[in-house]
């Protein structure tokens, strides 16, 4: 899986293993590798994956991984775990930031149905009565999070 997200101030963060992340501070012109989770955080040899990166409301830079929600104080340098909350059998993750700042997940599960998670409070609520449809694609609408649409990758969607 690739990911790259662009942010303000020509930072672009862009990873496709399973423990690093490529880092460039002038919009993709130089980059630098970065370790992001290290030791037991990896979850063993193979690492975690990395589903999703935004930039929260204080500026600092969220990852939505399996071994849990990871913080950067510094645009992505360094890496902190922020939750160790662990949604086993996930299939994708997409954070959002609604109209009041606070920072969500929408979390696609095989077999559990998706979670709604509230990063900052640290709290999860299934939505399995959201109804379902077949989908192979990440998508969001302008009224994301207004209308009730989110829509998963990976043949899920709410």
């Amino acid at each position: 899986m690739v990911l790259v997200s662009e942010f303000t101030d020509d930072l672009v963060l862009l990873t496709q293993t399973r423990q690093a992340q490529w880092r460039s501070t002038d919009g993709g012109r130089l980059w630098i590798r970065d370790q992001v989770l290290t030791g037991a955080e990896n979850q063993g040899e193979g690492g975690v994956d990395f589903f999703d990166y935004i930039e929260g409301p204080d500026g600092a830079i969220y990852l939505a991984s399996w071994a849990g929600f990871v913080r950067s104080d510094d645009r992505g340098s360094t890496y902190v775990l922020y939750t160790t909350e662990r949604i086993e059998n996930t299939h994708s993750v997409v954070l959002t930031q609604g109209e009041s700042g606070t920072l969500a997940a929408w979390i696609g599960t095989y077999g559990g149905g998706p979670l709604l998670a509230d990063i900052g409070t640290n709290t999860w609520r299934t939505c399995a009565d959201l109804p379902m449809r077949f989908t192979r694609s990440t998508v969001t609408t302008s009224d994301w999070g207004r209308d009730g649409t989110a829509v998963f990758d990976e043949g899920y969607s709410t």
